[in-house]
């Protein structure tokens, strides 16, 4: 692409001599020679001919001088942009490097002066309400922002952009009107570049940059490099959301899994420890040797409830989890260690299961103690049968009890918690679980589980 002054020069070139030659060639044949003779006019057209070279040179000079000026800005403009480009390249990869929201808002203010080359920037950042909920400047110390006082609350210029959804260029602060002016002892600000941060055609915020270090006005290029980093910086800015989110609800999944384990886990163990050493209170004048059995028995639960929430808190199971005997094995240590003064619990083994990953042999058993446990607080029955079978659906496990029952729909004791929990154990392997009750007709609890595919993990 040539530049205008090129044209001009090549026209000037071409054009200004032969306009010269045939210009003489006309004077001499015309004018000079039918007054003066040949040999005069030959003289007059020699000198003619040396006046028209000098102009003609002081001419194309000054076109190369004006060409020469305008090649250089062609340049100059080319350098700012490639410059631009490359550190709007490293702005993004340093924006986007963090995850943390704090730290993203902070490097979008930093990087888009130095993407610019501006002495301010500033970045508004949208509420769930659409209000500015948070603002971060940059260019300025701690204590000047400090002095400042109440950040923006998105009136006058800055709600504009949001408003309008479209970039800003001001050459003079103070004379536009929507201008609403400068808090005391904020610094001169003149000149605004201000441009939209849009995720998904929505606006997450707006970004602001004032005054070129090099006193220049902002100009297109500017607008363009500053809408491109906006762009970066909105996802960047939306993904240290969706990070603070996800780990958010973490934290929740994390605080729900403990809850649950304790509620299903140690509590259900303590609650057979008192049982054991109520059994053991009722012996120790009868029959002081199996009292002494049952504290001590008590007592080793104890330490084992103890290491229990060790492994509970840190995502561990209990050494339950990794038996080398199957989950028959699990569930009759389970009926071992509940037994109760005047319940009789039973164990039937239709049909052993087979080896089974360690997940669903830990819900399965987790889910047969929370039944078993509350058959016996409330059930107040004189049985708890557990049948474990296998057919062509999966794995049934079933505790079923003699006791009093409830209305269907309102299962007894534990707040619903314990079911819910028994419920939520059960989806996670892939299970429904089933609870049939009426009152005085006692209750039966029923999981049923597809067999894992051959090969899963153990």
């Amino acid at each position: 692409m040539k530049s205008p002054g090129a044209r001009r020069l090549r026209l000037w070139g071409v054009g200004l001599p032969i306009t010269l030659v045939v210009a003489l060639q006309l004077l001499c044949d015309i004018l000079l020679r039918p007054r003066i003779g040949a040999a005069a006019a030959a003289d007059v057209a020699g000198f003619l001919t040396v006046v028209g070279v000098v102009v003609f040179a002081l001419v194309i000079w000054r076109m190369l001088e004006r060409a020469e000026y305008e090649l250089t800005a062609v340049c100059r403009a080319a350098r700012q942009h490639e410059q631009q480009l490359v550190a709007l390249h490293e702005a993004a990869l340093s924006v986007t490097s963090a995850l943390d929201l704090p730290t993203v808002l902070r490097r979008v203010v930093e990087e888009s002066r130095t993407v610019i080359g501006t002495r301010y920037g500033a970045l508004a950042v949208l509420s769930a309400d659409g209000s500015i909920g948070e603002f971060i400047a940059s260019g300025m110390d701690e204590a000047a922002i400090e002095r400042l006082g109440a950040p923006p609350t998105g009136h006058g210029l800055l709600g504009l952009v949001i408003s309008d959804r479209r970039p800003l260029r001001v050459e003079d602060i103070s004379a536009h009107p929507q201008s609403v002016g400068f808090p005391a002892d904020h610094p001169p600000m003149q000149r605004l570049l201000a441009v939209p941060l849009a995720y998904q055609d929505t606006v997450v915020g707006s970004l602001y940059v004032t005054d070129r270090e090099d006193g220049r006005p902002f100009d297109s290029t500017d607008q363009e490099t500053l809408e491109r980093f906006a762009a970066q910086a909105a996802t960047a800015v939306a993904n240290a959301r969706l990070y603070g989110e996800v780990q958010r609800l973490s934290l929740v999944e994390e605080r729900e899994r403990i809850s649950m384990d304790l509620h299903d886990g140690v509590l259900q163990t303590l609650y057979a420890t008192g049982l054991g050493l109520e059994a053991a209170l009722e012996d120790i004048d009868a029959d002081p040797a199996a009292a002494k059995d049952g504290v001590e028995q008590a007592i080793s639960r104890l330490h084992g409830t103890i290491g229990d929430i060790r492994h509970y808190i840190f995502d561990l199971r209990s050494a339950q989890e990794q038996p080398g005997d199957g989950l028959p094995a699990l569930l009759q240590r389970l009926l071992d260690g509940l037994q109760h003064p005047g319940v009789e619990l039973t164990l039937e083994v239709e049909t052993p299961p087979g080896a089974l990953p360690k997940r669903v042999q830990w819900e399965c058993w987790h889910v047969a103690r929370e039944a078993m446990s509350n058959a016996l607080r409330h059930g107040g029955g004189s049985h708890v049968h557990v049948t474990l079978g296998v057919d062509a659906a999966g794995i049934r496990l079933r505790i079923a009890d003699d006791g009093v029952g409830f209305e269907s729909g309102r299962p007894a004791g534990d707040g619903h918690r314990g079911l819910r929990n028994m419920q939520r154990r059960a989806e996670a392997i892939g299970g429904r679980l089933d609870v049939c009750s009426a009152p005085g007709r006692g209750t039966a609890v029923t999981l049923r589980v597809p067999l894992p595919a051959e090969g899963g993990s153990q």
